[in-house]
């Protein structure tokens, strides 16, 4: 679990004002999709590569190094939030320790109910791919402070608008009536669907 002294101003403020928002007394209802705002992981980046900045210099550019030391310096909410709130949000939920599994599964279970998503469509960026290969990590349960989750019955809408007002979104999946978490993932025989886990420590403990 991340530490309180480990947290920037600009992250405590975010995880005061973002844990899981209800805009309205409705609950999440089957079809509903689930958008992704940023990406994942990008925290849990910026924290390794000022932990272990050795290790990852001697395999990755000092330029991408540079720039990744960068990734959770800010991690606004507000702006978010405000857009949100114009589109029939149900929950807005900070991806926080644990990553985006964790976050899914503690929305499923806040909502009661099931969720099928799209691993391809989850938002990742190459340096965070790259430095989870260099520890050995899993990426989507990885430190994403400043990313999140949003349910609403009009996700492509605000995913553009989110994307118009400069926030990198997606429509990630949806929800469905039951209780089976779902992840639909590419393989050579097509496409393939496995089961969430109840969700363990986060992937930075084991540095």
């Amino acid at each position: 679990m991340e530490k309180e002294e480990d947290l920037s101003k600009e992250e405590k403020s975010c995880r005061d004002m973002c844990g899981a928002v209800n805009f309205s007394e409705k609950k999440a209802s089957p079809g509903m999709s689930i958008v992704m705002s940023r990406w994942i992981g990008l925290q849990g980046t910026s924290r390794i590569v000022r932990e272990h900045g050795k290790e990852v210099s001697a395999r990755l550019p000092d330029r991408m190094l540079q720039q990744m030391k960068t990734f959770g310096d800010a991690l606004p909410a507000a702006r978010e939030a405000e857009i949100a709130a114009r589109f029939d949000v149900c929950e807005m939920r900070e991806i926080r320790d644990g990553g985006i599994w964790r976050a899914l599964w503690e929305m499923a279970e806040d909502q009661n109910a099931g969720l099928t998503v799209r691993l391809w469509s989850i938002p990742v960026r190459q340096e965070t791919i790259e430095v989870c290969e260099i520890f050995g990590l899993n990426p989507y349960e990885l430190l994403s402070g400043g990313a999140f989750l949003m349910v609403t019955g009009q996700g492509e809408a605000l995913a553009a608008e989110l994307e118009e007002a400069g926030i990198h979104a997606a429509v990630i999946g949806w929800i469905t009536d039951s209780n089976d978490r779902i992840v639909l993932h590419r393989t050579s025989q097509g496409i393939k669907k496995r089961y969430l886990n109840r969700p363990g420590a986060d992937e930075i403990e084991k540095l």
